[in-house]
């Protein structure tokens, strides 16, 4: 039930001079002691919610149609660059296995390709996982064998890539690796 107190049912004139109307017909008090013409009462289904979703809706789409002659649209994926998944499951690998939060570095020298194509394959499988992605979990087993093969050049050649890298790429494969034993 809707409750409304009565000052919100007075007078035009009433309202306005935020004084209390007693609603008398044909005029209130108020206005016959003032002298003023009384403007009438509001009525409880004037003060109601009423949905206008419909008619709003239909009052929207008729302006929407035309433009110059010709019909207007609204896809805003238009305007929208896309993402590169790698992007995405980085950023997802930050944000599900690092402490610290923040956007993705974009400075390309500052990340080397053997950590970076580790972290992606452990970004991209969290993400099938989650999403339940067949496809998206074939990408990171690609993404997976390439992070293998720079693994594999950095063990045997130790100058190509400091230990901690080496270290922090077999950690992220092993993460991987039990993500994808959980997907199966």
């Amino acid at each position: 039930m809707v409750s409304v107190s009565r000052g919100k049912l007075g007078c035009e004139n009433c309202r306005s001079r935020r004084i209390k109307c007693n609603q008398l017909r044909p005029r209130c008090s108020q206005c016959a002691r003032a002298g003023l013409q009384c403007s009438g009462y509001r009525t409880l289904s004037d003060l109601v919610f009423q949905d206008q979703t419909s008619r709003i809706a239909q009052k929207y789409h008729a302006k929407d149609v035309t433009l110059h002659g010709k019909a207007r649209h609204h896809d805003l994926t238009f305007f929208i660059p896309p993402v590169p998944v790698e992007e995405i499951a980085l950023q997802h690998y930050l944000d599900q296995f690092t402490i610290t939060r923040g956007p993705v570095p974009q400075r390309d020298q500052e990340r080397p390709k053997i950590i970076v194509t580790s972290v992606i394959c452990v970004g991209l499988a969290a993400l099938a996982a989650a999403h339940r992605d067949p496809q998206l979990m074939q990408l990171a087993r690609r993404k997976y064998a390439t992070a293998l093969r720079l693994l594999a050049r950095a063990i045997h050649d130790p100058e190509q890539s400091p230990a901690a890298h080496t270290a922090t790429s077999s950690f992220n494969l092993s993460m991987f690796e039990s993500l994808d034993d959980n997907v199966r």
